[in-house]
């Protein structure tokens, strides 16, 4: 007697561990403060069949799909002006956030005073002033 064809038994369950997997990014989805928190995230497992004309064998397509909340927008209030030369300028307003990630080089102030810690750099990683003097 053969076991009988489910979802769990379909090419050894691959169609349950695809979605677990698509699952798993769903969480990391949800977890992002990069994303609304309160946007709908969805998981569709779409089973395809495909009888040949004798109706004896057939083609099963499993598409498991995912649809994740976005990237929020990130809004900047910024001024426009022109500098002593006559050229064309901007400026954010506003505050800096602390908790967002500083580039290095990215704000004057910070540069100039050093208020920030210096930066491990990876093996894999060339700093970009190391690699601009490179060129």
């Amino acid at each position: 007697m053969h076991q009988p064809l489910t979802l769990a038994t379909l090419k050894g369950g691959a169609a349950i561990e695809a979605v677990d997997a698509l699952l798993l990014d769903v969480w990391e989805n949800v977890m992002d403060p990069n994303t609304k928190a309160t946007a709908q995230r969805k998981v569709v497992l779409e089973v395809i069949f495909t009888p040949d004309k004798d109706r004896e064998v057939g083609i099963v397509q499993i598409k498991p799909t995912a649809k994740l909340a976005p990237q929020a927008p990130i809004d900047a209030k910024v001024g426009f002006g022109r500098d002593e030369n006559g050229l064309a300028t901007a400026a954010e307003y506003g505050a800096f956030n602390p908790n967002q990630h500083l580039l290095p080089g990215t704000t004057e102030d910070a540069e100039e005073n050093d208020e920030r810690p210096e930066m491990e750099t990876a093996d894999n990683v060339t700093p970009l002033k190391r690699a601009q003097g490179a060129n």
